[in-house]
C-alpha cells in the first residue's frame, strides 16, 4: 500500500469523523441499497453500530498499512461477518463499499476521484481478507 494513498484515506477519515452526519449518512444510504440490507438492520442498537464502524474503518485503514494489531483485528471481523455468524455474503460488501464512498463524497469537503479511488483501494486490503473468510 502506498504511503501517499494511506495520508489521502487518513486524512479524509478525520474529516468526515468532524462531521456528525457521517455514520447516520452512511447507514441512511447503506440500508436504502436493499430490503435485505435495511432488514439486518430491524433491531440494532445504532449508537453501538455507529461506534463498531467508527473502529472497524479505522482498523480496515491500519490493516492496509500492515499494522500486526490491525491483521488480527480484521480477522476478527472476518470470523463475525463469515457465513456462520452474521453471513455477510461477499456480494453485500460492495453494497457497503459503494455507500460508504457515496457518504464520504457527501460529507468531505475535499473528496476527489482520486480520494475516492485511495478509499477504495485502502479498504479492498480489508474487504479481501473478510470475503476470503467466508
Amino acid at each position: 500500500m502506498e504511503q501517499q494513498e494511506l495520508d489521502l484515506v487518513n486524512h479524509s477519515y478525520t474529516r468526515c469523523l468532524e462531521n456528525k452526519e457521517f455514520f447516520p449518512h452512511f447507514y441512511k444510504t447503506f440500508t436504502s441499497k436493499g430490503p435485505d440490507i435495511a432488514e439486518r438492520f430491524k433491531n440494532t442498537d445504532m449508537k453501538h453500530q455507529m461506534e463498531a464502524l467508527r473502529l472497524g474503518l479505522q482498523y480496515m485503514i491500519m490493516f492496509a498499512s500492515g499494522s500486526k494489531i490491525a491483521n488480527a483485528k480484521v480477522e476478527d471481523l472476518g470470523r463475525t461477518h463469515d457465513r456462520h455468524h452474521r453471513n455477510i455474503t461477499p456480494e453485500l460488501y460492495e453494497a457497503w463499499l459503494q455507500s460508504l464512498l457515496e457518504t464520504i463524497k457527501a460529507c468531505d469537503p475535499q473528496y476527489s476521484d482520486e480520494l475516492g479511488m485511495a478509499w477504495r483501494n485502502t479498504l479492498g486490503f480489508g474487504i479481501r481478507q473478510m470475503k476470503a473468510m467466508y
